[in-house]
């Protein structure tokens, strides 16, 4: 409406008890779920049409929220400009408990977390001063800046930091991964710069100790390296232990942004069908019981969905190429060597 600018201020000083989300007429929250006491501080003024921020500050249990700046046009088209700090907390979570603030996959378990945040910008563009992550016993850093966030393609230039990554506990995080048993650990420094869902890498990845099962074999000790430029990743060696052999790879991905060109090479020194087959156990038959024919009838399984079709749109051309060798390949019944 005409007339003069409104002007109102606040200090604040809430104080909100502790209470359980069963207290409350709120639905898909688990009953269990524990709310800590909250604490609500700070100054917010009201001048025109934009509301100011002066030392606001959530604080929770283990998390602790503080803005200060700007939001212009508060009433009417918001635009925050705005600097944030957070210190976050949490126990260890499931996919249970976890539901309640975002889809996640169903089994998911998460070790202990700890967040600090230091950013400012608003809905458009952020600069991202710290992002640091603790996940159990791995360690992840991001800093850098985001723009045109609004417009659906947004630009990226961050610099990414891991290390160390534990394999183990976040290959065990989901029931998808425990069987491949992965150990050993992880590191990553790279820049990601470009449109986020294109963009160029600068930088390495290494790999330290990498064990895991897969395929009846039995995978240890495995080291090496990725590099990247925004032109190609480069996979540099990577050399370990496979159930008695010894594996090599190799390779490159050229042009990945647009159209990739995957070339690899790879060797093992050794393979062994009769250790193999051993690990995997009995084969079973489609009903799922060893040594049983075929189902029929009322127990057989049902058809499986037809594969979902992915939009023409989605597909992008991939060349590949390579090569890979086995100089001996053994077995209660076989001997053979030079595979190529």
């Amino acid at each position: 409406n005409p007339g003069p600018p409104l002007s109102a201020s606040a200090e604040l000083d809430l104080r909100v008890p502790g209470f359980k989300a069963a207290d409350l007429p709120l639905k898909g929250v688990p009953a269990g779920l524990v709310l800590p006491p909250t604490t609500v501080t700070g100054r917010v003024a009201l001048v025109g049409e934009d509301l100011e921020l002066k030392a606001f500050a959530i604080k929770a249990g283990q998390g602790e929220v503080e803005l200060t700046g700007k939001v212009r046009k508060a009433l009417t088209k918001p635009d925050p400009q705005v600097r944030i700090s957070a210190r976050l907390e949490l126990p260890p979570l499931d996919s249970k408990q976890l539901s309640a603030f975002a889809a996640v996959p169903a089994g998911l378990n998460l070790p202990a977390v700890k967040i600090r945040l230091k950013a400012s910008g608003g809905l458009d563009a952020a600069d991202i001063q710290e992002l640091a992550v603790h996940l159990g016993a791995s360690v992840l850093s991001v800093a850098g800046r985001a723009q045109a966030l609004s417009s659906g393609s947004p630009v990226v230039n961050l610099r990414v930091k891991g290390g160390p990554l534990a394999l183990g506990e976040l290959g065990a995080m989901h029931p998808a991964g425990k069987p491949f048993a992965l150990s050993g650990g992880a590191s990553v420094d790279m820049n990601i710069e470009g449109p986020a869902d294109k963009p160029a890498l600068r930088g390495t990845a290494k790999l330290e100790g990498l064990g895991a099962k897969a395929a009846g074999l039995e995978l240890s000790g495995f080291t090496g390296s990725i590099t990247a430029d925004p032109s190609v990743i480069r996979l540099d060696s990577l050399a370990g232990d496979a159930s008695g052999g010894r594996l090599t790879v190799s390779g490159t991905v050229s042009d990945y942004r647009r159209e990739p060109d995957i070339r690899f090479k790879g060797r093992l020194t050794r393979l062994d069908l009769g250790r193999i087959f051993s690990a995997k156990g009995p084969v079973e038959s489609s009903s799922g019981a060893a040594g049983k024919g075929p189902a029929s009838g009322k127990d057989a399984p049902a058809p499986a969905p037809p594969a979902a079709q992915l939009p023409a749109a989605a597909s992008r051309p991939i060349r590949t190429s390579g090569s890979f060798s086995i100089d001996e390949i053994v077995h209660p019944h076989l001997d053979g060597k030079d595979f190529s």
